[in-house]
């Protein structure tokens, strides 16, 4: 994903989740790499990929591995729950 698409997926999840935020349940470090477990958690109060507002709260899966250079993360790769958050906000 390029910096344009990422940066439009972040305006879309801030805009379908005002008050989105990460949870850290648990970091491996192990050189220049940092694996962090946890949940990304919400409130669905604005559209989101074409799904109108449920008011529904939404608690999914996220794995973040990030490369860190001089204590600045210079790459990042992020998995979240896509299926299960949709699930989540009635969108089948």
């Amino acid at each position: 994903m390029g910096f344009d698409d990422w940066r439009k997926s972040l305006t879309e999840f801030f805009f379908g989740f005002p008050d989105g935020h990460h949870v850290v349940d648990d970091y491996v470090s192990d050189a220049d790499k940092v694996v962090t477990r946890g949940r990304f958690q919400g409130t669905h109060t604005g559209v989101f990929h074409g799904v109108e507002p449920s008011g529904k709260c939404v608690s999914v899966g996220v794995i973040h591995i990030d490369r860190v250079e001089n204590g600045i993360v210079v790459e990042h790769f992020g998995q979240l729950d896509g299926l299960g958050l949709m699930h989540q906000i009635g969108a089948f």
